[in-house]
């Protein structure tokens, strides 16, 4: 059952009969991790932020793992990974969206909805300033009819192109906005857990297959192995893995 939903960030949070014990505390592979080259390289527990390796980051899937508890997915997800200037790293933000729009994020709203709202109202004048110039410049003969196929003015045709840069504007507007995150998550006997894989799962396979996963083990290592051997279960290819202590 779902116990955070938010269309910004499809992440999910899932029980899962998993029971461990022995807390792991150093980072380890598993699984074909040679070939995928999955590493995890460094990890801010206060910013949630990670450095990672992989040859394949397309295939990513990054989760957070408190066993016997949840599971929580954090890619896919929202944001993309950032590519870093050493060959095969990245860099992950694994921040949540905060799920209420604060009085800051109302204001922006409306800010770029009343300078959309003045772009189309000036694109609806300018539009109309070029049809009537376009009609004036018309050659008519004796009985009104149009000479040499001029025309007398596209009002919806020009219209139509200042309305893609109006569109354009509210776009870029769009992109400058600062997401609002929510709080850093709660201490917790958690692992964040990195996997790659030749076949890509979807994010609707990965959703179902957590929902229904049930494992047993005796440490955290077998645990997350059994949880990456749940998800890949008849997906064509191989794939590997990392985990560390959160």
């Amino acid at each position: 059952m779902p116990l955070l939903s938010y269309a910004r960030f499809p992440a999910l949070l899932l029980s899962v009969g998993i029971t461990t014990v022995a807390r792991a505390q150093t980072g380890s592979a598993f699984g074909d991790s040679a070939s995928y080259g999955v590493r995890i390289l460094q990890l801010d527990r206060v910013h949630e932020r990670a450095v990672i390796t992989a040859r394949n980051p397309k295939n990513l899937i990054v989760l957070a793992v408190v066993p016997g508890r949840e599971i929580e997915i954090i890619r896919p997800g929202n944001f993309p990974i950032r590519r870093e200037h050493e060959k095969d790293t990245y860099s992950i933000d694994m921040r949540r969206l905060s799920d209420e729009a604060g009085p800051s994020d109302a204001g922006q709203n409306a800010s770029a909805r009343l300078a959309y709202d003045r772009c189309m109202r000036n694109a609806r004048a300018r539009a109309d300033q070029i049809a009537q110039q376009k009609a004036r410049s018309v050659r008519r003969d004796s009985t009104g009819k149009v000479i040499g196929g001029g025309s007398t003015g596209d009002v919806g045709a020009d219209l139509h192109s200042f309305q893609i840069a109006c569109d354009r504007l509210a776009q870029e507007s769009a992109k400058r906005r600062e997401p609002t995150f929510a709080a850093a998550r709660e201490p917790a006997d958690r692992y964040l857990v990195v996997l790659s894989s030749a076949s890509r799962l979807s994010q609707t396979d990965l959703y179902e297959r957590l929902a229904t996963l049930t494992a047993i083990a005796p440490d955290v290592a077998t645990t997350i192995e059994a949880i990456a051997a749940g998800l890949y279960v008849g997906v064509t290819g191989t794939y590997g893995g990392y985990f560390v202590a959160w």
